[in-house]
């Protein structure tokens, strides 16, 4: 499915807890998975992410925003990558990607017009304030989400390379 690169995070990356869950909530419930990396500014250096997490007890604290986030109208899961350590050196080492679903300060800031490839909607997201449980941290463990980031745009840049030669 042309999806699957948005169910990959957790699919290599989720801790078993996460995968019974997840994975059976888009795959046999049909919930729609979104990938929150892009942001304002940065565009595909993912790196340069600035949406920050801020532990507050058993949960975090999100705000930030992400851009050309496909599924975001509609989706049910997002995989949110934020930055948790601000020394992290190397900065990559600083990054967690959460698994969120959406709530109070989890916005959806609007439909972005595209010139192509329309059949799926892209948005911007934002978060003001955003609370999710610590648990929710993709694989249970900071630091790690510049690894579960690219894994996934390794998959999904493939996936868009081939729909490019079949549009031809």
């Amino acid at each position: 499915a042309s999806d699957v690169y948005k169910r990959q995070p957790v699919i290599t990356g989720a801790t078993h807890e996460q995968k019974d869950k997840y994975l059976r909530m888009v795959s046999e419930d049909g919930a729609l998975a979104s990938y929150a990396i892009t942001e304002p500014g940065a565009g595909s250096d993912v790196a340069a992410c600035k949406t920050l997490a801020v532990r507050d007890g058993d949960d975090y604290v999100i705000n930030g925003s992400k851009m050309w986030i496909t599924n975001g109208l509609h989706g049910s899961l997002y995989a949110v990558l934020t930055k948790t350590d601000l020394n992290a050196s190397p900065a990559h080492k600083g990054m967690t990607m959460f698994l969120a679903q959406r709530g109070e300060g989890f916005n959806v800031d609007g439909k972005i017009r595209k010139l192509g490839y329309r059949g799926l909607e892209s948005v911007a997201l934002s978060f003001d304030d955003f609370k999710i449980s610590a648990d929710r941290i993709l694989g249970g463990e900071e630091g790690f989400g510049f690894k579960h980031a690219v894994g996934g745009l390794e998959l999904g840049r493939i996936n868009v390379a081939a729909r490019g030669v079949g549009a031809v």
